[in-house]
């Protein structure tokens, strides 16, 4: 990102989404050039029920973002302000009994623990998972260790 080029923050709550770009001006000053706050329709029981126009206004919003202010964003800052929000942290592994490590047994890890959350936490929806570490024979690996014994 250009350092004087407009950023794009985009808060989502339970009752509403807020939209603010700004910029740092000479002074490293963040000036705010554009605000606007849109209620959230379907928010019942602190819940979003209707995805699909939420979806809908964020991209609707964005666009006219981009046209009012006459600049395309590369990326955006997402704060999400949910207060029931949940995170599990979980291990998985597969014995290879000395073979190669493949893209499909990574995929039969993560299918096996994902299968295993839906199982024991019907109730959540899985948003993202991260693999955030992995080890290769007890060692600890930097990047995935796909093609290694």
């Amino acid at each position: 990102m250009q350092q004087n080029s407009p950023q794009l923050f985009i808060e989502i709550s339970n009752l509403e989404i807020v939209f603010i770009v700004g910029k740092n001006n000479e002074k490293y000053e963040f000036e705010l050039i554009y605000s606007n706050n849109i209620k959230v329709n379907d928010a019942r029981e602190k819940e979003i029920f209707d995805f699909e126009s939420i979806h809908n206004s964020l991209k609707e919003n964005i666009y006219l973002i981009e046209q009012k202010l006459n600049f395309t964003f590369k990326e955006v800052t997402l704060i999400i302000d949910m207060p029931n929000n949940f995170l599990i942290n979980f291990t998985g592994f597969k014995k290879l009994n000395g073979s190669q490590l493949t893209k499909q047994n990574v995929t039969f890890i993560i299918n096996s623990l994902k299968s295993k959350i839906d199982e024991f936490e019907n109730n959540k929806k899985i948003i993202h998972i991260f693999n955030s570490e992995y080890l290769l024979d007890k060692k600890k690996i930097g990047n995935l260790p796909i093609c290694l014994f």
